[in-house]
């Protein structure tokens, strides 16, 4: 009898729960630990029924969220997340990095933070095996291989993978543009500001390999670097032939 047999063999016994208890970590410690009971919806497994009964990974299926915050109202599906959410307002960051002293509001937060430090990216993606910091970067990129784009937009129906990136495409048709430059007032939608602050500085941190011109975005270097190797974008990436032909003539323009 399977493991699952025996919990519901239990369960419709109507047994005490303190000899539930002692059967389920009987089960955990029983050398390799099984995950017997299964979310209906996504099939995710736990350990433990009443880890499932508990964990509200469900309620990102029924979109439920019933811890609010008392001073902004937003609202989360897990208690935790709440009360690491109430760091924002009180500017409370608890966990700091022993490296660099950098401080977080959320111990996840130091722990992805860290990696930068050793280098490490211990999430891969298991269709092209690009490396994460974050397990959640992974989530969100495989949404590049699967094409989905659950995020719409209100005004224009465009879609989007992130959540973030809808948030930033609104400000198109509100023309918000929150970000400004402290030297020569430039405003941007986008926090690009720390990018634009290098035309002040003079700042040109990345160098080509080949020639050693510099620049000042990495951006600028990558389109560079096709005066040397020959390539072509993409076709459908191309600018029209008339813009082509002026770049062709000056290809140190965009530099």
């Amino acid at each position: 009898m399977g493991l699952s047999s025996l919990w519901s063999f239990y369960r419709n016994r109507k047994l005490s729960s303190t000899y539930k208890t002692s059967f389920m970590r009987h089960t955990c410690h029983s050398g390799k630990e099984e995950q017997p009971f299964s979310c209906h919806v996504c099939g995710k497994q736990y350990s433990q029924h009443a880890t499932l009964k508990r964990h509200t990974h469900t309620r990102s299926h029924s979109g439920q969220k019933p811890y609010g915050c008392d001073l902004c109202g937003k609202r989360f599906n897990q208690s935790q997340h709440l009360k690491a959410h109430i760091s924002v307002h009180t500017g409370v960051k608890p966990y700091g990095c022993d490296v660099c002293g950098k401080r977080f509001n959320q111990k996840a937060h130091l722990k992805a933070h860290a990696s930068i430090h050793t280098g490490e990216k211990p999430y891969s993606c298991d269709v092209c095996g690009k490396t994460f910091r974050e397990k959640t970067v992974v989530n969100v990129h495989m949404k590049i291989h699967t094409g989905e784009k659950p995020y719409v937009c209100d005004v224009c129906g465009k879609s989007f993978s992130q959540r973030s990136k809808v948030n930033t495409h609104m400000k198109v048709h509100t023309d918000e543009k929150p970000y400004q430059c402290d030297v020569c007032g430039k405003t941007f939608r986008k926090n690009k500001v720390g990018k634009h602050m290098k035309v002040h500085t003079g700042e040109k941190p990345y160098g080509c390999d080949v020639c050693g011109k510099r620049f000042n975005q990495r951006a600028n270097l990558q389109r560079h670097i096709r005066i040397h190797t020959g390539e072509k974008p993409h076709e459908s990436n191309k600018l029209p032939f008339h813009c082509f032909t002026a770049f062709s003539l000056q290809p140190e323009s965009f530099c």
